[in-house]
């Protein structure tokens, strides 16, 4: 059972406490309202900035891709330009270019060896091989 929220009198409640609690409950409500209220329109005024930013970014966009357009025009016409002044400097280069023999193959130069000394007596073929093997390294 639910506790009573006024003190029971004798023909039911006291109208006094149930009026100051229905003026309290209306001000409560009216407060809340008011607070709502102040909040939409606070939002409204953001939804209308956004509405309005974003229309100018839209033409923005919109700008830019004509833009965009016509720098892509510009640029498949300047790469047909390109494309006929490199045939025409072909051309011209092979105009002016005699016919060229065939060239011999490249020589190559050959390494330089030292000769190989002898192996003195006396000395170890380890020594030997040693030294040819630096002597080798210098070439």
């Amino acid at each position: 059972m639910k506790p009573l929220l006024f003190s029971v009198s004798r023909k039911g409640y006291d109208r006094d406490e149930v009026n100051a609690f229905l003026a309290e409950l209306d001000e409560n409500s009216r407060a809340a309202e008011e607070s709502r209220d102040r909040e939409i329109k606070r939002l409204a005024g953001e939804n209308d900035a956004l509405r309005s930013r974003t229309a100018s970014l839209e033409e923005e966009l919109q700008t830019l891709g004509n833009e965009n357009g016509s720098l892509r025009e510009q640029l498949s016409r300047l790469e047909g330009k390109v494309a006929e002044l490199e045939e025409k400097l072909a051309e011209s280069e092979s105009a002016q270019k005699p016919a060229e023999p065939e060239k011999a193959a490249p020589t190559v130069p050959k390494k330089r060896v030292r000769a190989r000394r002898p192996v003195p007596e006396g000395k170890s073929v380890i020594g030997a091989f040693r030294r040819m093997f630096d002597n080798e390294r210098e070439v």
